[in-house]
């Protein structure tokens, strides 16, 4: 490019500059947005004016290995030396100077910038699963309480009738009381009764006692009035007619006699009788008594206990109505309570929707200071994140000539190595599988892998698909498995599919690079760059190397 034309560029650039400075000033730019502009301004305007030579200088020291920081300022020397009467051309070589310069200075804050969005984004997802839980918590609690404020008004409902129930059955108790009072009463007037009739049955007992023995005093006289008929009937035979009227009269008595007898007798059976029903009457009466005597005192000794009953009845109303009341306030303050955890719910999701949102801001912040940190390395000529490039760029090279040849030596076919049919292996407990490639990738990846591995002590050097499937992982990772998961999860790696965020991106990126920054559940930092793997014009997956910032 003529020298014109540069400075066709450079004035180009000025309205620009002015542009980004004016609204920074002003306050309608902040500075991150400010930065990023005049770092896309650098790139896109003043680096095209040098990228013909820039990319001579990168392939002649490209065969000799790293370009170095020495390297950058000699080519920046040689540019000045190119024009040593125009001190506009020193101007303009020192300018490029400056921008690799800045280019270099800014790769270490844009690095800086995506560790610490790392970090704020591995917060934000920490924080957003805290709130899950609490949210999840507080959803259970909410049910809890609702089910204990069911189960408290049912109670306060049950309380209350318990209340009248036993209100309801003081006041039975008492009517009963008085019910048995008065059967008492009317017993004990029955037992006087009863005692009045007894002696009036034993008055008749007496008495009749005494016609008994009117009747045999009445049966001794029937006897001899007998006797002395028979005596006068004998004297008036001895009479002969004189004494025959005596006779007649005689026999008249005799008759008599015997008749009365006979009645007197009939009376004293009949008398007897009266006495045997009379004492079995006199018996009854007497356990008629006894039992109404046992009887009362039995209802006289329920009647203390009825009133002791209505006693513990007042008891038992006071305790309840005591526990109703209790229910009643414990109903209200769990009510409260119910009320002051549904507003915690309602603001645990409300800060949940937040972080969401925070978390999607933190991520896009990621990847935007990824972006920049990957066009700088892009761009740049050092720094670890060049380097890493650099062996990624290496790694896809030397595995896209080792699979295409393999392809056209038909040791493997274009199907196999693009068949993503995976199968479980039998026994494996942290889902391993196996794959149509996975034995040939064991044989040609660990050479490519363990040196790229050992070339600046990256944590990891792999080749994934575009499925997340690591075929063949790095041998410190590679051990068999023990039967211990919490083991076997850190040293058995390989045929193993991590489709986690970052395995995703870096799996499924098309683009040249793409520089990923995270943060791991131990604390850790770390960066993972990755390029595009194409087999055959088609794309496979990618290559990944991880490593921790400087």
């Amino acid at each position: 490019m003529k020298l014109p034309e540069t400075y066709m560029r450079l004035v180009a650039t000025l309205p620009l500059l002015a542009a980004i400075s004016y609204g920074y000033l002003n306050h309608h730019l902040n500075l991150q947005y400010t930065m990023l502009l005049l770092i896309a301004g650098f790139i896109g305007v003043l680096v095209p004016v040098f990228i013909p030579s820039r990319r001579h200088w990168i392939a002649s020291e490209s065969e000799e290995g790293e370009v170095s920081t020495a390297s950058l300022n000699a080519m920046s020397q040689q540019l000045i030396s190119q024009y040593p009467e125009s001190s506009t051309e020193n101007r303009t070589g020192q300018s490029l100077q400056q921008l690799f310069g800045m280019a270099r200075a800014l790769g270490p804050v844009s690095s800086q910038t995506a560790i610490a969005t790392a970090e704020v984004s591995w917060l934000a997802d920490k924080m957003n699963q805290h709130l899950v839980c609490q949210k999840q918590e507080t959803e259970k609690i909410v049910q809890r309480l609702e089910s204990i404020t069911v189960t408290m008004h049912q109670v306060s409902v049950n309380a209350a009738s318990v209340t009248d129930l036993a209100v309801q059955a003081k006041v039975s108790s008492r009517s009963g009381r008085q019910e048995l009072e008065q059967t008492i009463s009317q017993m004990r007037e029955i037992s006087s009764n009863t005692d009045h009739t007894l002696r009036l049955i034993n008055d008749l007992n007496e008495k009749s006692e005494r016609i008994q023995d009117v009747t045999r005093v009445i049966e001794g006289i029937a006897e001899q009035t007998n006797l002395l008929a028979l005596n006068a009937a004998i004297e008036a035979a001895r009479a002969g007619e004189h004494g025959r009227g005596f006779a007649v009269v005689a026999d008249e008595v005799r008759n008599l006699a015997s008749r009365t007898a006979d009645s007197t007798q009939q009376v004293g059976r009949i008398v007897e009788e009266i006495q045997s029903s009379t004492r079995e009457v006199v018996k009854t009466i007497e356990s008629l008594v006894t039992r109404i005597s046992t009887g009362s005192e039995k209802i006289a000794e329920t009647g203390v206990r009825l009133e002791q009953m209505s006693a513990q009845f007042d008891e038992v109303e006071d305790q309840i109505s005591g526990i109703a009341e209790g229910v009643s306030q414990s109903y209200s303050h769990v009510e409260e309570i119910s009320a002051s955890v549904k507003s915690l719910k309602e603001e645990v999701a409300g800060g949940h929707q937040q972080m969401n949102v925070l978390a999607k801001q933190a991520d896009q912040l990621m990847h935007s200071a990824e972006k920049i940190t990957a066009t700088l390395s892009d761009h740049a000529a050092e720094g670890q994140h060049y380097q890493a490039y650099q062996t990624c760029l290496e790694g896809a090279r030397r595995i896209q000539e080792v699979f295409e040849q393999a392809i056209s030596k038909g040791q493997i076919t274009f199907e196999a190595l693009f068949n993503r049919t995976y199968q479980p292996i039998a026994g494996s407990n942290i889902g391993r599988c196996s794959s149509h490639y996975d034995q040939f990738t064991d044989q040609v990846l660990p050479s490519i892998q363990e040196e790229l591995l050992q070339r600046h002590n990256y944590g990891y050097a792999i080749l994934l698909d575009d499925h997340c499937y690591i075929p063949t992982h790095n041998r410190q990772y590679s051990h068999p498995e023990t039967g211990d998961p919490s083991i076997d999860a850190v040293q058995c790696r390989g045929k193993r599919i991590f489709d986690n965020p970052v395995g995703v991106r870096g799996a499924r990126n098309k683009e040249k690079l793409l520089l990923q920054t995270y943060k791991r559940d131990t604390g850790e930092v770390l960066h993972d760059l990755s390029v595009p793997v194409v087999i055959n014009g088609r794309h496979w997956g990618a290559f990944r190397v991880g490593y921790l910032p400087e």
